[in-house]
């Protein structure tokens, strides 16, 4: 009857399956454990983590090699390791792609009601193409060319910090 050993990657201890150990062929009976097998079983192991062994135990791990994760960047890091990736400030999601416009209902909303006023008369005195483009528009892209006119008249209305707040891609 073969003896049953199960093996062990030599550096990570991670578990690499079971096979059988080599029968004397001097000593019918005695067996010979092949390199980095042991005899004990591993445990049972659910989706997400595997067997790897320590100090002559079996102790289960988070195993995530082979999966993308992204940083806090939105860097996509590629897991070739044992461990949760979410100790590394890691997320199995990436980030949603940086906000790219604003409506113009945020940023009248972010306007008191007298910068609204201010803002309004402006507008309509602004050159026509300027204020068709307001008019037409639902939203301000920021690498439009509306964008910077808009940072640019708001600014001179109501200084460098006032406008980055309400022109501020942030959600509020």
């Amino acid at each position: 009857m073969p003896l049953i050993v199960y093996g062990y990657d030599r550096v990570t201890g991670a578990f690499t399956g079971a096979t059988e150990a080599l029968e004397s062929a001097l000593s019918p009976g005695e067996f010979t454990d092949p390199a980095f097998t042991v005899r004990l079983c591993p445990p049972e192991n659910e989706d997400g983590e595997i067997p790897v062994m320590r100090n002559g135990e079996w102790i289960l791990m988070p195993d995530y090699r082979g999966e993308t994760w992204f940083d806090s960047d939105g860097k996509a890091v590629f897991i070739d390791r044992l461990g949760n990736p979410s100790d590394w400030q890691l997320s199995p999601d990436a980030p949603p792609p940086p906000r790219a416009s604003l409506y113009k209902t945020e940023i009248y909303s972010r306007m008191t009601d007298a910068e609204l006023d201010l803002f309004a008369r402006e507008i309509e005195s602004a050159p026509t193409r300027v204020r068709l483009m307001w008019h037409d528009c639902l939203e301000v892209m920021a690498d439009s060319d509306l964008f910077p006119v808009l940072r640019e008249q708001i600014t001179a209305e109501f200084g460098e910090d006032r406008a980055s707040a309400i022109l501020s891609l942030e959600p509020v």
